[in-house]
């Protein structure tokens, strides 16, 4: 019978932190390798910076061209993005997680506490909390751009693993994270209704 893999602190790892460890060991990516480079700069696009210039840049598009809708849409893109952030804060400064790319610095740990150091602050992903958040607003008022909307946080919050940036639990709360704040923001900013 093989032993349970335990964690630094002497505590047996849950099955989900050795599904992490085994899929992250898998799918991971060099940054020296090309598309290990592309494949973080990809991922990149679910960081705050990125997200809030295209918030920001729906908003100025709807302005400029006197779209109500499309104004509505960005505010409402911004307002899901920054919930999303307010969340994920909360949460990485709940629990300490070892990043996958530290790992090699840093031994693995998974429990709660504060920590200030970023190789520590895995869970939950914001990039996938934020992308997600954003793409749910877009859809509130544009519900044709659900499906590449969707398929593009799926494809953002995937390339956080391979980044070696998030565990796949990770990823996942963090996308968690950004359908509860989308629908947030769906009640706060509500879509203009169709015309008849």
């Amino acid at each position: 019978m093989m032993k349970k893999a335990k964690s630094p602190a002497g505590r047996a790892l849950r099955k989900v932190e050795t599904i992490d460890l085994k899929v992250s060991r898998k799918v991971s990516i060099s940054k020296e390798r090309r598309v290990g480079l592309w494949t973080r700069r990809f991922a990149e696009i679910g960081d705050q910076p990125p997200l809030v210039a295209i918030s920001l840049g729906v908003i100025a598009a709807g302005l400029a061209g006197g779209h109500d809708r499309l104004r509505r849409t960005g505010f409402r893109m911004l307002t899901a993005h920054s919930l999303s952030t307010i969340a994920k804060l909360a949460g990485k400064g709940s629990v300490d997680r070892t990043r996958p790319g530290a790992l090699n610095e840093k031994a693995y740990r998974l429990e709660k506490g504060h920590s200030d150091d970023g190789r520590l602050r895995s869970m939950p992903s914001g990039h996938s909390a934020g992308i997600v958040a954003v793409a749910g607003a877009i859809a509130a008022d544009y519900p044709q751009a659900l499906i590449p909307a969707a398929a593009a946080s799926v494809a953002i919050g995937a390339a956080q693993v391979p980044s070696r940036n998030h565990y796949l639990s990770d990823v996942l709360v963090g996308a968690g994270i950004g359908l509860a704040v989308a629908g947030l923001s769906r009640l706060l900013i509500p879509p203009r209704p169709a015309l008849a």
